[in-house]
């Protein structure tokens, strides 16, 4: 490495593919302004440039690289939630359905208790019936107890 704002006049420089080698330079002699010397620092200048641009465009295939694995997952993932989405609207569908069924179960369980409160209101009726006419002796007669407010006849 060359230090050119150094005070020393001492250099060792070799630059690949140059020319020419600067080495041991102490003649005590000033050769800031020398061509020789300003074509070293041009070509110096030139190379870390160039490994700028190297390592710039390293970095930047580095993060396409980055990018194109990164839309990848993201594509991914969306397929993956597009079939948990078309997973859990089937799942509300199949819950609706069995709302649906439930609720027609609880109407027909409701209709069902209602006729058995009606029935068993009925036969309370008839048991009072009975009972107040203990002395009911003819098959008629039951059978008129019986069929007073009886909701089957309706």
């Amino acid at each position: 490495m060359v230090d050119f704002l150094s005070a020393q006049t001492s250099y060792s420089l070799t630059l690949p593919g140059s020319p020419f080698l600067i080495s041991n330079c102490q003649d005590g002699l000033d050769h800031t302004d020398s061509p020789e010397l300003e074509r070293v620092r041009n070509l110096v200048h030139q190379q870390r440039q160039e490994s700028c641009l190297q390592t710039t465009a390293t970095t930047l295939d580095l993060f396409i690289d980055w990018l194109s694995m990164l839309r990848r997952r993201v594509f991914l993932a969306s397929r993956q939630l597009l079939r948990r989405s078309i997973w859990l609207d089937h799942l509300f569908q199949e819950i609706q359905i069995q709302a649906d069924h439930l609720a027609k179960a609880e109407r027909r369980a409701g209709q069902l208790t209602s006729r058995a409160r009606c029935a068993s209101n009925w036969l309370i009726s008839v048991l009072n019936n009975i009972n107040r006419g203990c002395n009911l002796t003819t098959l008629d007669q039951l059978s008129s107890a019986i069929s007073a407010d009886n909701p089957f006849d309706r």
